[in-house]
């Protein structure tokens, strides 16, 4: 089971990626996005990455933040993912009414922004109303996600769906994780990383299309093989099995 003292440990290691002066509570935020979209990646790249769409949202000069913690869109699927993240004091603390709100907020305050054509002079910020616009000329999906450091109260589910406003319904999915749904999520994860195995088709009359190595003593690496495949073809297997291949 994962123990908020796990997740400070990693806190530690997104600080080593360079960013050192920033509470527990906006470590979460990036944690959170590390853990749900880059596979617990803490490299200074990816966390560089991850800080320009949760910290960042910070307006200059502002302590709020509109109750968007982070967000993630995966344009090819056109679905945006939108994070309230909460760092309680202690693990056994459970969601009040103000954190389900909170969650709420992070998409009706978006759409408000996109609606009313607010400046919202803040790059992050103004990349994700773009997002949601896109996401609701496009007919895509968005995923409301609430993570807290401690467990949800049973009844914040339906609240926060409640809230949803209403043109974005049927787009709309609430997601709500505590410390166990984290762990049954990378749980998973580890499981949809063992593989799958895939038939290739390679271009007729090309040299050499399957190149096999033995074991070249090389740390963490076995016996490898090397393919030749269009792009065309490896987009296509990549977009069905994603990170298990």
């Amino acid at each position: 089971m994962l123990d908020r003292d796990s997740i400070k440990k990693e806190f530690e290691a997104i600080r080593e990626s360079g960013i050192y002066d920033i509470s527990d509570r906006h470590l979460f935020s990036i944690w959170s996005l590390a853990v749900f979209h880059y596979q617990s990646d803490f490299s200074e790249p990816t966390i560089n990455e991850i800080y320009d769409k949760t910290y960042r949202l910070l307006q200059d000069g502002d302590p709020g933040d509109f109750c968007l913690d982070g967000f993630h869109y995966d344009e090819d699927l056109r679905k945006l993912y939108l994070y309230q993240t909460k760092w309680p004091d202690s693990e056994t603390k459970q969601s009040t009414v103000g954190n389900a709100d909170d969650v709420a907020n992070a998409l009706t305050f978006l759409y408000n922004h996109l609606m009313e054509g607010i400046e919202l002079n803040n790059e992050p910020r103004e990349l994700a109303v773009r997002c949601l616009k896109e996401v609701i000329e496009d007919n895509g999906q968005i995923e409301l996600c609430g993570v807290i450091g401690s467990k949800w109260n049973n009844n914040h589910l339906k609240r926060v769906e409640h809230s949803i406003p209403h043109k974005l319904k049927n787009i709309t999915e609430v997601k709500l994780y505590g410390l166990k749904e984290i762990s049954h999520f990378l749980s998973n994860q580890k499981k949809d990383l063992k593989g799958v195995n895939v038939l290739f088709k390679f271009y007729e009359g090309t040299k050499d299309p399957i190149l096999h190595y033995p074991d070249q003593g090389v740390k963490g690496i076995g016996e490898s093989v090397v393919i030749m495949l269009s792009g065309l073809g490896l987009a296509s297997i990549t977009k069905e099995h994603e990170d298990r291949l």
